[in-house]
């Protein structure tokens, strides 16, 4: 087949454009090689997949931006699907049908790690805090079919003994702090719904149910101490 240049004597392509030019529609069927495309109105692609996408570049072709669907649009690289936005405006990251906002699959890191840090867990977040909802009390963490666990730095163990575990090595700041700043319950803990115990604002601590044991795990009495005790004030 004979080929026609535009600026060059040796069209590599059945139309070999070397320059500007000024074109009011092309349709291309195949492969269109260019270097600055500029367009007044659209620019029109096939589909195309993640081995082979609409949008490429020269020497990776399997890298690149292509819609699997309508209203759907995706970034392959290595001529995998690594990136979704669908219809409905959910992104997904390793997710081909993202159910949330933001849906990802795998592990999450946020921040910048440290020297000798190395992100581990599906969520791993550094240099910052996690905000839930507006940061109100009605705002959740959830671990599902998992246990929550907080380590300081000196604290390797990613395995929480408890459904919510703290860990702490030697802190002046302890391990856990509370604080409530206006009146109502400071720390309340419930047997199927019904408050046992809670410490109230001013200091006051309230059993309500059950009996409270020092050094015995069967207290015999609403208060039985098994070990030495000291009192100052009167006993009422």
């Amino acid at each position: 087949k004979e080929k026609v240049g535009f600026g060059t004597s040796t069209p590599g392509s059945l139309l070999s454009v070397h320059g500007n030019a000024n074109i009011g529609e092309l349709t291309v069927e195949g492969l269109f090689k260019g270097g600055t495309l500029t367009a007044t109105s659209s620019v029109i692609a096939a589909l195309g997949s993640a081995s082979a996408p609409s949008y490429t570049f020269i020497g990776d072709t399997n890298t690149g931006i292509f819609s699997s669907a309508a209203d759907t649009f995706n970034i392959s690289t290595a001529g995998s699907e690594r990136v979704r936005i669908d219809s409905s405006g959910n992104l997904g990251i390793a997710r081909t049908s993202p159910s949330a906002t933001l849906d990802v699959q795998g592990n999450l890191f946020l921040g910048t790690a440290g020297t000798g840090i190395t992100p581990t867990g599906d969520i791993s977040a550094f240099g910052g805090d996690i905000n839930l909802g507006y940061g109100f009390a009605s705002s959740t963490l959830t671990s599902l079919h998992g246990r929550l666990g907080i380590y300081d730095t000196s604290q390797a163990s990613t395995s929480p003994g408890a459904i919510f575990s703290i860990h702490a090595a030697s802190t002046t700041a302890g391990a856990l702090l509370i604080n409530q700043t206006s009146a109502g319950p400071i720390f309340t803990v419930q047997d199927n719904g019904s408050t046992i115990f809670d410490v109230r604002d001013g200091g006051n601590v309230i059993v309500n149910s059950g009996n409270l044991g020092v050094a015995t795990s069967t207290p015999g009495y609403r208060f039985a101490n098994e070990g030495d005790g000291l009192f100052k004030g009167g006993l009422y």
